[in-house]
């Protein structure tokens, strides 16, 4: 097994310090229905951005050793001098930066279009952190490879970091690395890119990963795994046993959290735009989007594989009716709307208490149970 063979991995900087994180078996890993999976920086729209040739991981690249405990990891992403890029954006690829000229870091792919960008740009790899399935089969018509590590927002545990820090060493570059938006995950997945592949200084990779890439501050299990964890030696990456799979699923209310994210996405972004859509998604039906949330929340309440070290509490299944309930009330309001305006009466207050409601049980959850 991998996480029997990880406690007598060498790491790379030589005999390791006391490690000031939070323990690897964290109070969010004991949860298995753990929620993961779920705009900063100057944008503007990318013209072609020339891809540089493929590229092999060098086998000396030396991993700068831990910072010292005395540190604070967010304080020096956000202090540390580099200089300010903008991201490349485009309709369906989002908040993208080349970190040196192996990396490339950024949301998921949206569209075969934006695999058609990727293959442009030279990437060889793709690297998904992210809980979703990726499209791989897509992937591999367009002559990329995709590897899936689905990782946590709260930090990365052993097993993954070891199996990250190989796919960067011994696939082929460029390499592309995603989460769902690009921001948080995937960008400290490429952190460890950037230190094992170019050998940057921790406090580089965590200024590119706050500075650059927009990772939240207040999910520091993953500035403190970049500033911190023992990365593991080139030769035990060698002697890892990883077969680089294509896709991990999911079971459960983990996997119900992934589709349910990126319907609550658009209805965030239909708020924000007045009850509109955006125009690029057409597509999209707000009450649509708000029946499905209604929907899986339902189905999460209704679940009951809930066999692990610490089943549900009352208190989760009760941000689950309470989401299930705004969820359910905001499609109502949606699709009564034009029947609120012939009376002369304004729903959109209704629209946005529903709203609030669902907000309100997820941010509960999250803090508890992903960030």
């Amino acid at each position: 097994m991998i996480a029997d063979s990880l406690s007598t991995l060498p790491v790379a900087h030589g005999a390791p310090s006391p490690s000031p994180r939070r323990s690897r078996t964290s109070w969010v890993r004991r949860f298995a229905f753990a929620l993961p999976l779920s705009l900063m920086g100057c944008l503007h729209v990318a013209e072609d951005a020339a891809p540089p040739e493929p590229q092999q991981a060098s086998p000396r690249t030396l991993v700068a050793a831990p910072l010292s405990s005395e540190i604070d990891a967010l304080e020096i992403a956000k202090t540390r001098p580099i200089p300010q890029v903008d991201s490349m954006e485009w309709a369906d690829l989002h908040n993208v930066f080349w970190l040196g000229d192996r990396i490339l870091s950024g949301g998921e792919p949206l569209s075969t279009e934006a695999l058609d960008r990727l293959q442009e740009m030279g990437i060889r790899t793709i690297l998904s952190v992210d809980g979703k399935v990726p499209d791989w089969q897509a992937a591999e018509a367009r002559g990329m490879r995709y590897v899936h590590i689905p990782i946590e927002y709260s930090g990365i545990e052993d097993e993954p970091l070891a199996q990250i820090a190989k796919t960067f060493r011994e696939t082929e570059g460029p390499i592309y690395v995603h989460c769902f938006h690009g921001k948080h995950r995937g960008p400290a997945a490429a952190a460890i890119g950037r230190m094992v592949l170019d050998g940057v200084p921790r406090e580089e990779a965590l200024a590119e990963m706050y500075q650059w890439c927009g990772t939240a501050s207040k999910y520091q299990g993953l500035f403190e795994e970049i500033a911190f964890a023992d990365i593991p030696s080139e030769a035990a990456t060698a002697a890892l046993e990883f077969d680089f799979p294509k896709e991990h699923k999911f079971e459960g209310v983990r996997a119900a959290m992934i589709p349910l994210t990126r319907r609550w996405d658009n209805i965030k972004d239909g708020r924000k735009r007045d009850w509109q859509v955006d125009p690029n998604h057409p597509d999209i039906v707000l009450e649509q989007e708000a029946l499905k949330v209604a929907e899986i929340m339902q189905e999460c309440l209704d679940m009951e594989d809930y066999h692990h070290e610490m089943p549900h509490s009352e208190q989760v299944l009760t941000w689950f009716r309470e989401g299930q309930q705004g969820a359910a009330n905001l499609a109502r309001v949606l699709a009564q709307k034009d029947q609120y305006e012939q009376e002369g009466k304004d729903w959109k207050p209704l629209a946005l208490e529903a709203y609030q409601a669902i907000a309100a049980s997820c941010k509960e959850c999250h803090l508890d149970y992903r960030d």
